[in-house]
């Protein structure tokens, strides 16, 4: 992404849109944990590389959250 980082998009997406069911991927989470203000919110990591099984049973997970 250009000027912007995952972390920067999604906390600008969240003040938009604070109801946001928001799962993030990254190769990086070792060497940048999410900042406070994602930690504080129900915000899900997904590190790669992953099973794409694992991405549909996060994504149905948080769809079946209030």
């Amino acid at each position: 992404m250009h000027k912007m980082d995952g972390y920067e998009l999604v906390e600008t997406s969240l003040k938009l849109r604070p109801e946001l069911k928001v799962p993030l991927m990254t190769a990086y989470a070792a060497d940048r944990p999410p900042p406070s203000t994602l930690r504080a919110r129900e915000i899900r990591t997904l590190v790669k590389s992953f099973d794409p099984d694992r991405l549909c049973d996060l994504i149905v997970d948080m769809l079946s959250r209030p």
